[in-house]
């Protein structure tokens, strides 16, 4: 009986594991697209104008930080699922230091194993992200802001990868 237990209890972490590296892969996937999307030759292909494509590189590189986020989070929390719906959370709500264990937000849940400093440069690149994507005609900022995405994402997703 206990070696049936144990067998299933290895099956499940075997999988939560499996799960984990696939996040972390999709988010990695997302920053090599990112990536593509930045370079010259696609905008040569493209025929489009750096500014227009903004809003798509700054997308991809949040949704690679954060499928990598969530996979960390999931090796945290064994209460959680891949496909459990996570949303980001607000600068407000992390300053106000809202450590709910079942937030349905994945920054905040991130502040209950992980440095508050990385979870508040997430929450800042799902900004500039939403800036973008909802509330933006202005492409006068837009390739400063999609610098400072670049930068945030790259040292963000270095920093997630290398937490234990």
């Amino acid at each position: 009986f206990k070696l049936k237990q144990f067998y299933i209890l290895l099956k499940f972490f075997k999988n939560k594991e499996v799960c984990v590296m696939g996040l972390i892969k999709k988010g990695e996937r997302n920053l090599e697209i990112a990536k593509i999307l930045d370079t010259q030759e696609f905008l040569k292909m493209s025929n489009l104008q750096k500014e227009h494509l903004c809003s798509t590189i700054i997308n991809r590189l949040y949704y690679g930080v954060y499928l990598i986020g969530k996979g960390k989070l999931l090796q945290k929390d064994s209460t959680l699922k891949e496909e459990d719906f996570l949303g980001h959370g607000t600068l407000n709500q992390i300053n106000n230091q809202n450590l709910n264990p079942n937030s349905k937000h994945l920054w905040i849940r991130l502040m209950q194993y992980y440095p508050k400093a990385i979870c508040v440069r997430g929450v800042k690149l799902r900004e500039i992200r939403e800036m973008y994507d909802y509330r933006s005609d202005d492409m006068n900022k837009a390739l400063q802001d999609l610098q400072s995405a670049k930068n945030i994402a790259q040292d963000l997703a270095k920093q997630l990868k290398e937490l234990q």
